[in-house]
């Protein structure tokens, strides 16, 4: 399984959480941007470059990449402040369209 830098592991979260009820919304997308413009872990980060790249490879492997997240996800050695920041950027996303579903 590739490693991943917890930078991008949050960044690959919020979006599953976003894409997972297949619509991309303006309002989630914003507000991930803007958690990654607050966060020190975002320093050297291209967010626009990041979301495209994400974007494309949602459209192209679906399901398939979704399931890769999660598998990244559970290899992922994170501390318990690592993890509560990955759930933090997760719930944040999910409520960002006013719309949680299941």
């Amino acid at each position: 399984m590739d490693t991943i830098s917890f930078d991008k592991l949050l960044l690959k979260t919020a979006f599953c959480c976003m894409a997972s009820d297949g619509n991309l919304d303006k309002r989630e997308i914003a507000l991930i941007k803007s958690m990654c413009e607050k966060s020190p872990l975002f320093e050297n980060f291209n967010f626009l470059e990041e979301i495209n790249d994400l974007v494309t490879k949602v459209n192209t492997r679906g399901k398939e990449f979704i399931s890769y997240y999660f598998d990244l996800l559970k290899t992922s050695a994170l501390s318990e402040h690592e993890e509560l920041a990955l759930i933090d950027f997760a719930i944040q996303t999910i409520k960002a369209d006013e719309e949680v579903k299941y």
